[in-house]
């Protein structure tokens, strides 16, 4: 909530923000292979209903690290996330 008040008769005003969402950073250590991609599923919890599930891919930093950022809003429910590599051709690799 943003909040404003006058000092003291001036034209100065004082803003004050309150946190509306919450900052979330994924670092996963992972070797793919050149073509294969890492990606997050994310779903609120005790939410059986999958038009809330969202994908997203990881960004990839270096040889080994992959990044996801995450930025949720304040009061949401706790969240379940699950990893999955895709191969060269865009498919799920099996975890098997």
């Amino acid at each position: 909530m943003l909040k404003a008040s006058n000092l003291t008769g001036s034209q100065n005003f004082f803003f004050k923000t309150e946190p509306t969402e919450m900052h979330l950073h994924f670092f996963l250590k992972y070797s793919t292979r050149y073509g294969q991609t890492l990606w997050i599923k994310i779903q609120p919890v005790n939410s059986d209903d999958d038009s809330l599930q969202q994908i997203f891919p990881l960004l990839h930093l270096n040889e080994e690290v992959w990044e996801f950022k995450l930025d949720l809003p304040i009061g949401q429910n706790a969240i379940h996330y699950h990893y999955f590599l895709k191969g060269e051709d865009g498919f799920p690799i099996d975890e098997g």
